[in-house]
């Protein structure tokens, strides 16, 4: 029986390309990894929402993650962060809501690129957040859900715009030593 196929349109179709757009050097090292496992290690989420109280109708939620590093061995990479989504009343006040993820995503080397243990590790720094943040994002609104809170939608992210998420060392020793005096 012969071969059916789509009729023709019609419509000139467009030459195929005969050689591929450059790509910048980011895209070009992104193959030759390949993600293994994403996985949270330590969960924490807790609310201060007494029963019976509803959660404030102007609320103030924040997220962030700390600066994240990467260990590497042999052929493989693992990128390590802690992810924290806070709720606040007002911009003062303690959090009502809290979530806290140390998360783990281990990638390996799936073909050449990436030699240089710097270069990997950079990439691995550089690219891990962008890969975790969907997987947070379901988590956070798991979490509310869990803990009978509305829901509270993450935005969305490019990667460009994940620096503005990180919490700089010195910023996150002062945030603890504000909660701990405010805590004695």
């Amino acid at each position: 029986m012969p071969k059916r196929t789509a009729p023709h349109s019609g419509a000139k179709r467009k030459p195929a390309r005969t050689q591929p757009a450059a790509p910048n050097k980011r895209q070009r090292t992104g193959p030759s990894l390949a993600i293994d496992r994403i996985r949270f290690t330590r969960i924490l989420a807790s609310t201060r929402l007494k029963p019976f109280v509803e959660i404030p109708q102007h609320i103030v939620p924040k997220t962030a993650f700390e600066e994240p590093h990467a260990e590497v061995q042999e052929d493989q990479a693992a990128f390590l962060t802690t992810f924290v989504f806070l709720v606040n009343a007002t911009e003062e006040a303690e959090p009502i809501v809290s979530i806290i993820a140390d998360t783990e995503i281990t990638y390996r080397r799936t073909h050449g690129g990436l030699s240089n243990e710097d270069s990997l590790r950079r990439w691995v720094v550089e690219n891990g957040a962008f890969h975790a943040w969907p997987f947070w994002r379901e988590l956070v609104q798991a979490a509310l859900a869990r803990m009978d809170l509305p829901p509270i939608r993450l935005p969305l992210v490019y990667q460009d715009d994940l620096p503005t998420f990180i919490i700089r060392p010195d910023t996150a020793e002062r945030e603890r030593a504000v909660t701990q005096a405010k805590a004695d």
